[in-house]
């Protein structure tokens, strides 16, 4: 059994915090269950092994380049393939990656 059900771990990188918070809103409204990193501090890989530990699959970096791209970038903690998903459809790429 998964420890838990959530599907997305968003850490935001640099000054994203506000923008990071309205896309785990808009995931969530799209079906996603999500989860954020709230402290901006700290290191990224402390972040992603919170992820790996409490058995969310995806990660998710949201950074100013990623943003300006309207991307974020998604790394998969069973394979560790990482690639840029255009916001729009990172709910597609979770769904048809299970």
């Amino acid at each position: 059994f998964p420890k838990t059900n959530r599907q997305l771990y968003i850490i935001p990188i640099g000054n994203t915090q506000e923008q990071s918070l309205k896309i785990s809103h808009d995931l969530r409204n799209q079906g996603l269950n999500v989860d954020m990193r709230l402290q901006p501090e700290g290191k990224v890989k402390k972040a992603i092994s919170y992820a790996s530990d409490e058995g969310i699959p995806y990660v998710a970096f949201v950074g100013e380049e990623e943003l300006a791209n309207r991307t974020i970038r998604i790394k998969n903690l069973k394979t560790g393939m990482q690639g840029d998903i255009p916001i729009a459809d990172v709910k597609n790429y979770i769904d048809s990656s299970k």
